[in-house]
Formats: C-alpha cells, sequence, structure tokens
C-alpha cells in the first residue's frame, strides 16, 4: 500500500463560539497550547520535546482569527459566531498528529480554558485558502519557462518581525525574509539548498513594492509586540555593477548560478505558506503566503 501521507500540512480549525466572552488579546499563546494539546494525544514524548525545546518547532499555529478574514478576533464574541485558527506541520511526527486530529469525529474543543464547537478541521485548499498538503517534490517543481528577472510576491497575513542584531526589525528586508524561510527549511526539509543562496539574496533580490501596515500584537499580561502587515514584491535584478566592481569573483559565481538559485528561492517562497516567516510564528505571527513569481513588465 503507497502511504499517502504528506510531508508538510496546513489545517483550518472552525470554531463556534459557545457563550458571550470578551477578547482581550491575539490568542496565539493559546493557539501554541492547542497545537501542543493535539501533539500530545498523539505522542506525548514529541509534544513535551517540542515544548521544552528553544530551537525552531516544525509547526505553526496562527491567533484566533473572524471567519472570512485574517484579522484578529478582538472585541466581543456572541454565542454561534464563526472564527478560525490554522496550524501548519512541518515534519512527519507532527503531520502524523494533526491528521490523525483532523480525521476525528466533530464536537467541542477546550481553547483558552472555554469550550468551543468544533464545526470543521479543513485540509482542502479548494475548502478554504489557508489549507493544504504538500510534498517535498511540490516545492522544487520548476518553473514552465525561465524568467531572467522574475518578480515575488508575499502576502503577509498577520503581523511578521524580524529579530536583527538584539532589535526587533518590522520590515520585510528580503535578506531577513530569506534568512528566515532558509533557516526553517534547513530544519524540515531533508533537501539542501544550495551554496550561496543568502549571499544572492544579499546581492540582487530588491524590495520594490509594498503596501503594508503595522499593528500591535497583544499578548498575555499585557505584552505587546509589533509587526507589519499587507503585500510586499520583491525583484530580481537583471546584475549588481557595484558587486561587479569590487569582488568580480563572487559577480561571476552568483551570475553563473542564478538559475539554479532562482530556482531554491521559488521553493522557499512555496514553502513560505507552510513554515511561516520570521518571530513567533508558533504563537499567531508570521502568517505568509506566496503570490505568482511573475516576470517583470
Amino acid at each position: 500500500m503507497v502511504n499517502t501521507l504528506p510531508d508538510l500540512g496546513a489545517y483550518v480549525l472552525k470554531l463556534r463560539s459557545l457563550q458571550s466572552l470578551k477578547i482581550e488579546n491575539h490568542m496565539g499563546r493559546a493557539s501554541q497550547e492547542l497545537a501542543l494539546r493535539i501533539l500530545d494525544q498523539a505522542d506525548p514524548a514529541l509534544a513535551q520535546s517540542l515544548h521544552d525545546s528553544d530551537e525552531l518547532k516544525p509547526f505553526t499555529a496562527s491567533g484566533l482569527l473572524r471567519a472570512g478574514s485574517t484579522r484578529s478576533a478582538y472585541d466581543w464574541v456572541r454565542p454561534g459566531e464563526s472564527f478560525w485558527v490554522r496550524f501548519t506541520a512541518l515534519e512527519k511526527g507532527v503531520v502524523e498528529a494533526f491528521e490523525r486530529f483532523a480525521a476525528q469525529p466533530r464536537g467541542e474543543i477546550e481553547f483558552d480554558k472555554r469550550g468551543w464547537g468544533v464545526e470543521a478541521v479543513v485540509t482542502d485548499p479548494e475548502a478554504h485558502p489557508w489549507a493544504g498538503r504538500a510534498h517535498f517534490a511540490d516545492l522544487l517543481r520548476l518553473p514552465t519557462q525561465p524568467m531572467p528577472s522574475p518578480k515575488i510576491t508575499l502576502n503577509f497575513a498577520s503581523p511578521t518581525s524580524f529579530r536583527s542584531k538584539g532589535v526587533d526589525v518590522p520590515l520585510p528586508i528580503p535578506w531577513l525574509v530569506f534568512h528566515s524561510l532558509t533557516e526553517r527549511w534547513q530544519v524540515s526539509i531533508p533537501i539542501p539548498l544550495p551554496e550561496g543562496l543568502l549571499d544572492f539574496v544579499e546581492q540582487f533580490v530588491a524590495l520594490t513594492r509594498y503596501q503594508l501596515e503595522t499593528s500591535m500584537i497583544g499578548g498575555k499580561n499585557a505584552s505587546k509586540r509589533v509587526g507589519f502587515w499587507g503585500e510586499a514584491t520583491f525583484s530580481l535584478m537583471a546584475d549588481n555593477d557595484s558587486l561587479k566592481k569590487h569582488d568580480p569573483v563572487l559577480h561571476q559565481t552568483l551570475s553563473s548560478r542564478r538559475p539554479e538559485l532562482l530556482q531554491a528561492l521559488s521553493a522557499l517562497v512555496r514553502f513560505a505558506f507552510f513554515s511561516g516567516v520570521g518571530r513567533q510564528t508558533t504563537t499567531g505571527m508570521g502568517m505568509c503566503e506566496a503570490g505568482a513569481v511573475t516576470e517583470s513588465q
């Protein structure tokens, strides 16, 4: 029998409120706690190890989001209102746990110490745009034709921030975006990325268009964190005259490997749908999806 278990999964838990209550924080921490409980039901040792680890975790969790939106569910909630929480799984044991959870009968679930009705656990992207499954090979599919000067658009659907040199950076600086994705890839995907990829990003990838806003995420104990959300477009520059002048060897190396490096960037962009980007992706930040990789006009 062929094993059809995906390598990566995105699971949308549709919830229905059963009581009136006031939501006063992003609920990312509550989502993380629920994710760990789901893992504990399937593999207690795995759940405990992930809880105790300070390393990048092989799952993500959103905040509590209103139906039909990616905006947080702050303010009063009435009985019968619909919401959703999204989890992604980035390694085999976590995928198995969430696949088992998705197959369970619906009923009630405890979320942030309150009972909520479970309407569905969605895995089909046709039923919800933030659900889906993938195999590693799906990330590496080749473009149908070479594109010498592509643009890559990312939609940052929840507040996103990066940590650089001891400070938070709420901006989609290309190197920070792709460094974050590279770190997560190296933890989760057993396929090596080409050497020099981040050098290529630093020298040839530019942020060329964006529509962004910043917002504060409220956590427990009145904690706050600022992040950006919206759409950003990155362009692959045709050449870098400064690099050619000051480091011709690196310029030649990166230019000669351009097709391979572009394919790797495209794979990272597809991976972002599952991995998230930046800090605190297990507590509601950094939810991200890719637009098309398109040829410059």
